[in-house]
């Protein structure tokens, strides 16, 4: 009987241990950040960047036009962003998560006009005068980024599922 006890507490540590290094493995892989989400980020950072360029160059009208021109995008983009946070820290830590970054890329952005003295308000020009000229995803590709974003891990592109996403 005690023979029979010891080979059942092995088998059962052995199905915790496997189940626990998957799950690790499960979770590392969750942790990558697919392309859409990589871009909904820097599109978060541009649109935060473009905000405040709007207040601090009286560009009010230029960053309306902006989110006029890309709503639709910026709309399913934010979503995507909102996706990636709920994804990585659950639905309730998520969701804070994703307000404190939108709070601090705003921040941060405040910041820009200071680090890039005079030529910031014409570099913003520069931007909004880009606006509609194609799609989000190029014209975020297109401009600089003032803000550094946390570094990220791309998902690996394959049979992943999150890769697919």
């Amino acid at each position: 009987m005690g023979d029979f006890r010891m080979r059942r507490l092995k088998t059962a540590t052995a199905v915790v241990l496997s189940l626990s290094l998957s799950g690790a493995a499960a979770q590392a892989a969750s942790l990558c950040t697919t392309p859409k989400e990589m871009a909904a980020l820097r599109a978060a950072a541009i649109q935060q960047q473009l905000m405040v360029a709007g207040l601090t160059c009286q560009a009010d009208q230029d960053y309306n036009r902006f989110v006029l021109a890309y709503r639709p995008e910026l709309q399913r983009s934010d979503a995507e962003l909102k996706d990636y946070f709920v994804r990585r820290h659950g639905r309730r830590a998520g969701e804070a998560a994703y307000d404190s970054f939108k709070t601090k890329l705003a921040n941060l952005s405040s910041f820009s006009e200071v680090t890039n003295g005079a030529s910031y308000c014409a570099n913003a020009r520069a931007a909004f005068d880009a606006v509609g000229r194609e799609s989000l995803d190029r014209f975020v590709a297109s401009q600089p980024l003032l803000i550094a974003l946390p570094e990220q891990t791309l998902c690996k592109a394959g049979p992943n599922k999150l890769a697919e996403k």
